[in-house]
């Protein structure tokens, strides 16, 4: 029973590998386990790693210490054509030479987190671009040397178009807090990578409205993030309309987004059906603002209205009169609510969680 493989289908180990002298890879190996997360590992034992590597369908080594492109060669020294998965993100140290080893011994990935490996450059996301063909998944995510260039890479553009093979498969991509990122690197977003459902561009400080205009030319987004983008107004807003699959549009702390962005979104021949969630935190949005919102988008799922602060009972009120299938509510730090009003929400017929820390309750 022990060894069972049925029993053990989809489990992923958690180890830690602190013993040189001890591998518990042949036993997991019997047990038809697959998918690995180190959470931390000895200088000693990364030999022990290279010898398993290549039966793991999924390896995490997310945040192992001291983990450098010297110490992981072992483990990629061999061909791993059944790794679908592989997170490294935060290895601070690793480079593009890792990434080189990886895009060469294991060209099936699906899935690639690099998050917070910040020495990972332009010419590691073209390594990525031409080598991975089956990529539909990849976090760069605090990778602040990634600039416009690698995303050229990425989406095919220019003269290596013929050879980006990822820009064919791509379906999510997270860019957030990648400093160097501008509305070009938008604009080779929008026309290249046709395939994206999920893009996250949270702090990317340098885009604009005119970035939000490409984006809403891909075809089938469906959850965008671009949460504290300080360039963004109500005109960008406005452009997503075009977006017409989105299902999450998560905008919170972009501080120049206002009423008018509501209403010109939905003034719109598009008015997105199908979200669900919609997240506008420190957004200088009002009553009015939340009479735009629930009077067409009757079916949301979850509203973040935390640190509103022109948010008053009255648009508490509309919440609880229209959103009748709303399950989470934020409203954190709307200080002008009162009790009168949020026992309202607490009335509609979904809700299973209401933030209201820092709300004036008597």
């Amino acid at each position: 029973m022990v060894y069972n493989r049925r029993v053990w289908h989809g489990v992923e180990a958690k180890l830690h590998l602190t013993h040189t002298n001890w591998t518990p890879f042949p036993s997991l190996i019997q047990r038809g386990i697959k998918r690995v997360q180190v959470l931390s590992m000895r200088r000693g034992a990364r030999d022990t790693l290279a010898d398993a590597v290549r039966d793991l369908e999924s390896l995490s080594l997310r945040g192992c210490h001291g983990l450098t492109d010297a110490a992981i060669s072992p483990a990629l020294n061999t061909q791993l054509q059944a790794l679908i998965s592989l997170d490294i993100s935060l290895c601070r140290q690793l480079t593009d030479s890792t990434l080189s080893r990886v895009v060469s011994v294991a060209p099936n990935l699906e899935t690639l987190d690099v998050g917070g490996c910040s020495d990972i450059t332009d010419n590691g996301i073209l390594l990525i671009a031409c080598g991975l063909k089956r990529l539909r998944s990849l976090c760069l995510r605090g990778c602040r040397l990634v600039s416009d260039v690698g995303l050229a890479h990425l989406a095919g553009a220019g003269s290596i178009a013929a050879s980006a093979a990822a820009a064919a498969t791509l379906e999510r991509l997270i860019l957030h807090d990648c400093q160097k990122i501008t509305d070009t690197a938008l604009g080779h977003i929008g026309a290249g990578l046709r395939a994206l459902r999920t893009l996250d561009i949270s702090f990317c400080t340098s885009v604009s409205d005119d970035g939000l205009r490409c984006i809403a030319r891909l075809p089938v987004l469906q959850e965008l993030r671009a949460r504290a983008c300080d360039g963004l107004t109500d005109v960008g807003v406005a452009y997503l309309a075009a977006a017409s699959r989105l299902t999450i549009l998560d905008i919170a702390f972009c501080m120049h987004v206002t009423d008018r962005a509501l209403l010109l979104l939905i003034r719109s021949s598009a008015t997105l059906p199908h979200l669900r969630h919609l997240h506008l935190s420190a957004c200088a949005i009002t009553d009015e603002g939340l009479n735009h919102v629930t009077n067409v988008f009757g079916e949301l799922q979850s509203l973040g209205i935390g640190q509103c602060l022109g948010v008053t009972d009255s648009g508490l009120a509309m919440i609880a009169a229209r959103l009748k299938f709303v399950e989470y509510i934020d409203v954190y730090g709307c200080t002008l609510v009162t009790s009168s009003g949020l026992d309202k929400l607490r009335q509609l017929p979904s809700l299973k969680s209401l933030n209201l820390s820092l709300c004036n309750i008597s």
